[in-house]
Parts: structure tokens; C-alpha cells; sequence
């Protein structure tokens, strides 16, 4: 059973919370795929959620810079540095490396952190 979206991850802002699900919906896709071990659907999801999380982090970023948030430039760090570690996975899993495990595992905490 995959995870399922919970009130306590909502943000307040409702087109980041549909972003946030749409995550979530790739998180789950990525649990289906521990069993299959479907190396050509992983590589779609993978490519997916790389594309869709820079689109998302970059959208997030300029809502930040609208808002003039403090916070931002750390902010804008840590979403550099996620985008690293999942484009990491991908270069493992085209080396032939079984990821999925670790993937869904970080892609979960990302989400309710």
C-alpha cells in the first residue's frame, strides 16, 4: 500500500500542495515498482520526478523570492542539494544498480519534512 497524501503536509498554498501530491503519486508509483522490477517503467518514473522536482523547486523558489523570504538562499541550497542526490540515483540505477528501495525511501522523508 502506498502512502497517502495527509493534512499535516499541507503547506497552505494550494498549487504547491497539488505539486506536492503529484510527488507523492511518483513516490507510490516507485513502491508499485519494488516488486515489478520493471527497469524501463523505473527509468520513466526517474526522468519524471528529476523533471517535475526541478519545476517544482524552481516555481517554489520564485513564490520565495516574491514573498521576500528570509530564508530562501538556504532553502534554494537544500533543493540544489536534493537535486544532486536524485540525479545521483539515476547515474546508479543506469550503472545496473537497484535503487528503487532508496529512492522511495529519501523521495518519503523529502515529502513529510
Amino acid at each position: 500500500m502506498g502512502m497517502k497524501w495527509s493534512t499535516e503536509y499541507n503547506t497552505g498554498i494550494e498549487v504547491i500542495d497539488d505539486q506536492h501530491r503529484r510527488i507523492l503519486d511518483y513516490i507510490n508509483e516507485i513502491a508499485d515498482l519494488k516488486y515489478s522490477h520493471d527497469r524501463v517503467k523505473m527509468k520513466s518514473v526517474l526522468d519524471n520526478i528529476i523533471d517535475y522536482t526541478q519545476s517544482h523547486f524552481t516555481f517554489e523558489e520564485s513564490l520565495q523570492e516574491e514573498a521576500n523570504y528570509k530564508y530562501r538562499v538556504p532553502h534554494k541550497r537544500v533543493h540544489d542539494l536534493f537535486i544532486k542526490k536524485i540525479e545521483a540515483y539515476r547515474e546508479r540505477f543506469e550503472l545496473g544498480h537497484e535503487i528503487d528501495k532508496e529512492l522511495h525511501e529519501a523521495l518519503s522523508k523529502w515529502l513529510i519534512n
